[in-house]
């Protein structure tokens, strides 16, 4: 019974270690751009594009129509604003060794996105303003698949508000 105990409370510390490790980055604010060649990390790595967190408030003015962007390599990306009705195109760049993966968001009732990907590891979302609110569309890059200690995954946000 005593070395169950054990286990358990490893398991515990562990888990906390772990925690305190992912709080320690601080989500995506501030965070550098992602890293280029070699390892930077155990296997699962994810190293965040800059997030829209720290950017500043969208213009006055909404996007009425389609607006089209694309993930720029360690850019902070400004929150777009869109107008219900318009549509949002997100290009991601090729990318063969990690591929892009779906596009979601946090609010499938504000801002639809549908992704199509491509064979050289590129992906494009189209996304479309349902109705007025604040959605954020992310996606990141599949694992390393070679050596585990290879490149780090990549992570990309926006921050969506959808107006009347």
């Amino acid at each position: 019974m005593n070395k169950r105990l054990f286990w358990y409370a490893a398991g515990a510390v562990l888990v906390v270690l772990l925690l305190a490790a992912c709080a320690g980055t601080g989500g995506t604010e501030g965070a550098p751009g992602p890293q280029s060649g070699g390892s930077a990390g155990p296997a699962g790595t994810v190293h965040p594009e800059p997030s829209a967190a720290s950017a500043p408030a969208p213009v006055a003015g909404c996007a009425a129509g389609d607006e089209r962007m694309t993930i720029g390599s360690g850019q902070l990306p400004q929150p777009r604003c869109l107008r219900v009705g318009g549509t949002l195109i997100v290009d991601a760049p090729s990318s063969p060794a990690q591929p892009w993966q779906v596009f979601t968001t946090s609010d499938a009732q504000v801002l639809s996105c549908a992704t199509s990907q491509r064979h050289d590891g590129a992906a494009t979302a189209t996304c479309h303003a349902l109705r007025p609110g604040a959605a954020t569309v992310a996606t990141m890059t599949a694992p390393f698949a070679g050596d585990p200690h290879g490149p780090p995954q990549r992570q990309w946000r926006l921050a969506v508000l959808v107006r009347a």
